[in-house]
């Protein structure tokens, strides 16, 4: 037995980013860990990962979290401006005071 799913999320995208910044161009990386939802593909592909691996949530819901994730997805690539999936691969920004004041001011605006 060991950590899976949700557990492990947040290793698998520092991991991914890492692998991402020191590999060939040409060389893919499949991010694997946690990934749940449709969010969570886009972060793995922000940070890098040219394709996803749905393992805990399929075990968990079934192959009907297919279609649901892609669906989410969609609406997530829509959502920030991005036409392909191919347009989103590597395009996570570094961490800054802006940027994080950016998405609190967005979070609070989508609460309200």
């Amino acid at each position: 037995a060991g950590l899976s799913g949700p557990a492990v999320k947040y290793t698998a995208l520092a991991n991914v980013r890492q692998m991402r910044q020191q590999l060939k161009p040409e060389i893919d990386v499949v991010g694997v860990g946690g990934i749940e939802s449709g969010t969570d593909a886009f972060l793995f592909l922000l940070c890098g990962a040219t394709a996803v691996q749905v393992g805990t949530c399929h075990w968990k819901e079934g192959p009907k979290c297919f279609d649901r994730i892609c669906d989410e997805l969609k609406q997530v690539l829509s959502e920030k401006g991005y036409s392909s999936v191919q347009n989103c691969i590597g395009k996570l920004k570094p961490w800054s005071k802006e940027g994080a004041a950016l998405t609190r001011a967005a979070k609070k605006k989508q609460s309200n």
